[in-house]
């Protein structure tokens, strides 16, 4: 999932909690809504790892854009998927998956409303 966006609804970005993957920014910039960042507690990361912001612009419009500087946390993006793997499908991981392979396992768990499957 090369162009995957992982979003973690959660008060700590290092704890897995209400976590989606989506196929891209489009489809995951349709899943927010202005109250979702108001609440502080959205985590964003692109596929290599790479920690996004999600900025309400104004009360109709929401962007993800990368953080400036760029802040890769592929370790925290990589544990808060195998604890939300862990939680729903544990017979899925095996010893040392990837990020990719943890990215796929992730998004086929709860595919994107938002892509048309």
């Amino acid at each position: 999932m090369r162009e995957a966006i992982v979003i973690n609804d959660s008060p700590s970005r290092k704890r897995a909690g209400d976590v989606r993957v989506y196929a891209s920014i489009e489809t995951a910039v349709r899943s927010l809504e202005i109250c979702d960042v108001a609440d502080k507690q959205l985590h964003l990361w692109d596929a290599s790892g790479d920690e996004l912001a999600v900025i309400a612009a104004d009360l109709t419009e929401v962007r993800i854009e990368k953080k400036i500087p760029r802040v890769n946390s592929v370790d925290t993006l990589t544990s808060v998927l195998i604890e939300h793997i862990s939680r729903h499908e544990p017979s899925t991981l095996m010893a040392g998956p990837s990020l990719n392979e943890l990215l796929t396992i992730a998004y086929r768990l709860d595919p994107d409303p938002y892509s048309g499957r």
